[in-house]
């Protein structure tokens, strides 16, 4: 953790300045034990070569020993851009996909159809979605999201507008070699809605850290999991359904949190089962499988509640004690 340099016996075939790396344990769980597939691993990019030594443009973000589980893959990326593009897409399948991709851009599209993803970035590197406008409003498969972010690392999505079924913006993973934590995700300026009962419109899953949503407007609330995540300056609205949130937690790793400088409306009674304006196990499963310790701050927030009754601010420390 915090190496700068990674060295090989010899000096690393196709590996030069710009080149990314893609650092993979295929242990399972081992970045979060919620699920499988929530793996350890990162992206990294090589600063300069000498010899057996490769350095890297920045720190790496774990620590790794060499051997067993873990391999360091040379990535020979695709690099693209689609920009300027209305499409509608065919029911059950992806609409644009990026795999294994580094810079690539989605500007200014206008997309819709696809009750699968109308936009996925698998595996990617410094790679951005803006003013992009993703629609679905079709019967839910158990899919139906506007973009996903996968097992990606320095990824913008700023200016969309993503109003589907499930979930808008979702950031989560697939399991397949390769499927590292998401990490350094900045949303930024978008409108995101989601229309599925009890189900957040922005989704943020546990095997996710150092992802940042600033100045959005969320519709039908956030739901994350992972650590290292601020939520800050958002207009929030409750999501619809019996249970309803404005930010909740699942999945966590940690309590690096930080909610801060949003407005929260509900948009119905908070009293049901799993609700609250903001949300931390009250369903006590949040804190499950967290094995980080560290510091939830929750400050300047603005909670309208209107004549609904219900739970403002509710936290579960762990599995028993209320707060």
């Amino acid at each position: 953790k915090g190496a700068t340099t990674i060295t090989f016996p010899s000096a690393p075939s196709g590996v030069a300045a710009g080149t990314p790396l893609l650092i993979y344990d295929s242990d399972d769980g081992g970045f979060n034990a919620a699920r499988d597939e929530y793996r350890a691993g990162e992206w990294c990019k090589v600063k300069s070569v000498s010899g057996g030594t490769v350095t890297l443009d920045g720190p790496v973000f774990s620590t790794y020993s060499t051997g067993g589980t873990r391999t360091i893959y040379v990535v020979t990326p695709v690099t693209a851009q689609v920009r300027n593009l209305r499409a509608t897409f065919k029911a059950g399948l992806t609409g644009i996909e990026f795999e294994l991709g580094h810079k690539c851009l989605a500007v200014d599209l206008d997309l819709s159809g696809s009750d699968t993803s109308c936009l996925t970035f698998d595996r990617c590197f410094e790679v951005s979605a803006e003013r992009v406008k993703a629609f679905d409003v079709s019967a839910s498969i158990g899919l139906n999201y506007g973009v996903i972010i996968s097992n990606s690392q320095r990824v913008i999505v700023d200016g969309c507008h993503l109003d589907t079924t499930r979930h808008g913006l979702a950031v989560g993973g697939s399991d397949v070699a390769g499927c590292v934590p998401n990490r350094d995700v900045l949303v930024s300026g978008n409108l995101i809605n989601g229309h599925l009962d009890s189900l957040p419109g922005a989704d943020i899953h546990g095997n996710c850290e150092f992802v940042t949503y600033r100045d959005n407007r969320l519709l039908a609330g956030i739901s994350f999991g992972g650590d290292y995540i601020t939520i800050a300056g958002n207009d929030i609205r409750t999501n619809a359904g019996t249970e309803k949130n404005g930010i909740s937690a699942s999945e966590l790793l940690g309590p690096n949190i930080v909610i801060r400088d949003n407005t929260i409306t509900a948009t119905g009674a908070l009293t049901s089962g799993n609700s609250a304006a903001i949300n931390f196990s009250k369903n006590s499963s949040s804190w499950r499988y967290a094995a980080r310790s560290g510091t939830l701050a929750i400050r300047g927030n603005t909670i309208n509640m209107a004549s609904y009754d219900g739970a403002a601010v509710y936290v579960r420390n762990g599995q028993a004690n209320d707060m």
